[in-house]
């Protein structure tokens, strides 16, 4: 979901979310109207305090922080992969 729709939805305000991520709330309407980029950790912020209703790649970002954003879900489905099949368990 978009950062615009989720505004639209009536338990979600830009200063709830500006409050929940910890940026004033005109960042918010930036980021809502595409008039800024979020940095990778922003974006992240943003996932975490919607639950994961605005993914990351969702938020408006520059090309370096999706590709940063990129490696991050590879390492961490890697891991996760690794976990899972032993490989990652201690000997």
């Amino acid at each position: 979901m978009t950062l615009d729709r989720l505004l639209k939805e009536p338990d979600w305000t830009e200063e709830r979310l500006a409050l929940a991520v910890g940026v004033d709330q005109s960042t918010v309407n930036r980021l809502r109207r595409r008039g800024r980029k979020a940095s990778l950790g922003l974006a992240l912020r943003i996932e975490e305090a919607t639950a994961g209703i605005v993914r990351a790649e969702e938020v408006p970002m520059s090309r370096a922080a999706r590709r940063d954003l990129a490696r991050l879900r590879t390492r961490v489905e890697t891991q996760r992969t690794d976990d899972e099949s032993g490989k990652g368990a201690a000997a």
